[in-house]
C-alpha cells in the first residue's frame, strides 16, 4: 500500500513556508546538495528522478548544473509541488513535477539513469523506506545509480546532541533507522550493489550522510 500520510517539511504544515530559508541558512544546503550531485555522477544524456523532491531546490540545481539532463521531481505533498513549480519557473529551469508517494512511483521499470533523494527517507517508517528503496531500484535502468543525502548516525557526541532537533520535529520512530545508520543495509536488501557510505557532513541538526548504490546489469533479487 502506498504512503498516504506523511510528515510535512519541518514536521508541521504551517512551517512549510519556512523550510527553504531555514535549510539554506542553517543546514548547509548548498554544500550538501552539491556534494550529492557530484556523487550521483550524472552524465549529460541522463534522465534523473528527484525522489521526494519537496520544494524543488535539488531538481532545479541538477538542471542548472546539467542543462541537457531530463529532470523529474516527484512528491506526495501538493503544496510543496506548487512551490517547486514556481521555483523552477522563476529560475527558468525546465523540470517536470509529479504528485505521487515515493513508495509507489507512477513510472515504468527502468525509466531513469539516476535517482537522487535529499532529506526524505527520515520521514518514513521502516516499511515505507523499504518500499521506497525498492521503487527506486525498479525505476532505475541497469547500471543506474541511487544517491541519497539524509540524516545518518551521529559522528560524534556533539552531532548526537544536535540530532535531537530532528527527532523532535520528525518523530523518534521515523528517524530511528537513519540515526542508527542502517540505511545502507536497507539499500542492500532492496537489491542495490556496491552500496557506499560516501561522506558525512556536519550540520546544525546533526550528521548528514551521503549514500550511493547501483542497480547492476543482473537483478540480484531474482536469484
Amino acid at each position: 500500500m502506498p504512503t498516504t500520510e506523511y510528515i510535512p517539511a519541518l514536521g508541521f504544515r504551517p512551517l512549510t513556508f519556512l523550510f527553504d530559508s531555514l535549510l539554506a541558512f542553517t543546514g548547509r544546503e548548498k554544500h550538501f546538495k552539491s556534494r550529492l550531485i557530484e556523487f550521483a555522477q550524472i552524465d549529460a544524456a541522463d534522465s534523473v528522478l528527484d525522489l521526494g523532491c519537496g520544494t524543488g531546490t535539488l531538481a532545479c540545481q541538477i538542471k542548472t548544473a546539467h542543462p541537457r539532463v531530463n529532470v523529474t521531481g516527484v512528491d506526495i505533498d501538493a503544496e510543496v509541488l506548487v512551490r517547486a513549480q514556481q521555483k523552477a519557473s522563476s529560475r527558468k529551469t525546465d523540470v517536470r513535477f509529479d504528485k505521487a508517494p515515493v513508495d509507489q512511483l507512477p513510472y515504468p521499470e527502468g525509466s531513469f539513469d539516476r535517482v537522487v533523494s535529499s532529506l526524505v527517507i527520515h520521514h518514513l517508517d521502516t516499511t515505507a523506506t523499504q518500499e521506497a528503496l525498492s521503487e527506486a531500484y525498479r525505476v532505475l535502468r541497469p547500471g543506474g545509480l541511487l544517491a541519497i543525502a539524509d540524516w545518518g548516525r551521529p559522528a560524534n557526541p556533539l552531532m548526537r546532541v544536535l540530532s535531537l532537533t530532528v527527532r523532535l520535529l520528525d518523530g523518534v520512530d521515523a528517524t530511528r533507522d537513519n540515526l542508527a545508520g542502517v540505511i545502507p543495509d536497507l539499500m542492500n536488501e532492496a537489491g542495490f550493489s556496491a552500496v557506499v557510505h560516501a561522506e558525512n557532513i556536519s550540520t546544525a541538526y546533526g550528521t548528514l550522510a551521503i549514500y550511493t548504490g547501483a542497480r547492476t546489469q543482473r537483478d540480484p533479487r531474482s536469484d
